[in-house]
């Protein structure tokens, strides 16, 4: 997981609960234990759409998308 440069403090708002909390960028413990929880919510995913069988594709927000897409499609179509 690569989280862009930030700000130290950034203020972050839950959508259900409304409640604000404050994300500590700056620190160290913080941002491990934000990978730590991104990674096992990638692995729940993968999981997911391993028992459903359907590929994931693995794509950034702040990339192209289409390189992700063709690569996906290409190595399905080599797997005929």
């Amino acid at each position: 997981l690569h989280l862009p440069c930030m700000l130290p403090g950034l203020n972050v708002e839950g959508l259900e609960n409304g409640r604000s909390l404050l994300f500590d960028a700056g620190s160290g413990q913080t941002l491990h234990a934000y990978a730590g929880a991104a990674e096992e919510l990638r692995g729940h995913t993968q999981e997911i759409c391993r028992r459903a069988q359907v590929d994931m594709i693995d794509a950034m927000s702040d990339e192209d998308l289409v390189k992700p897409l063709l690569r996906f499609f290409r190595n399905r179509r080599s797997k005929r």
